[in-house]
């Protein structure tokens, strides 16, 4: 067994144990779930946020893995996001929020239109109906503008399960995170979808925080 492999072996048993997020995933601060009923209707609000200290702050969850999103332009996460790409709503008053809000609906209606899984047609139902002026109702609150989001469904137990954590999600996660091939992988040898990027480096030395490309290009000349 070479260093490589060892490792790799060593990251799945940490990601088994919940101390690192498995592959196709990326830990990052939520602070909300919207929790909707089989019909995509909302019926509550979870608070998902730390309490513990003077003001709450957001928990840190495994979602669909983020991304860095390029310059100005508009790509949303994967069933999870800000307010503005979920509901369509900011505190900014950002022009560009009701794109935003169409690009991540547009998303998911297109991944889920063939879907079975309860969980994922009543997110394709909720995105169906929701329009950004329904914000001012309850059960949604002030607090989640600009906040992270995720969905769960009203009968699954709370905070047990979000939508993006069904089975039947996983398979449509690892092909957004691919190039839509196949290839061996060159370190553990099993066949899987071949990544065409992969998340910033957090805690590399002279670095930047937000983390780091181990190799990287930003012109054609240097794809050779």
């Amino acid at each position: 067994m070479t260093i490589l492999q060892a490792l790799s072996r060593y990251y799945q048993r940490m990601a088994d144990r919940g101390e690192a997020e498995p592959p196709g995933f990326s830990r990052e601060g939520v602070s909300f779930a919207i929790v909707i009923d089989a019909d995509g209707c909302p019926r509550s609000i979870d608070d998902l946020r730390d309490q513990s200290g003077k003001r709450p702050v957001p928990s840190k969850r495994d979602v669909p893995a983020a991304f860095k999103r390029p310059g100005t332009g508009i790509s949303p996460f994967f069933l999870w996001d800000t307010s503005a790409y979920v509901l369509g709503v900011d505190s900014s008053g950002d022009k560009r929020t009701p794109l935003k809000h169409a690009a991540f609906r547009d998303l998911h209606l297109k991944l889920l239109a063939d879907t079975d899984d309860a969980g994922l047609v009543a997110l394709r139902r909720f995105l169906e109906r929701w329009t950004p002026d329904r914000f001012a109702d309850a059960p949604f609150t002030p607090d989640m503008l600009d906040a992270n989001i995720i969905f769960r469904l009203d009968t699954d137990e709370a905070g047990i399960r979000a939508i993006h954590e069904r089975p039947a999600a996983l398979p449509l996660i690892e092909s957004r995170s691919g190039t839509g091939e196949s290839g061996p992988c060159l370190i553990s040898g099993t066949t899987g979808p071949v990544a065409r990027l992969h998340p910033a480096i957090k805690g590399v030395d002279g670095a930047q925080t937000a983390g780091a490309a181990l190799v990287s290009f930003n012109a054609a000349a240097y794809e050779s």
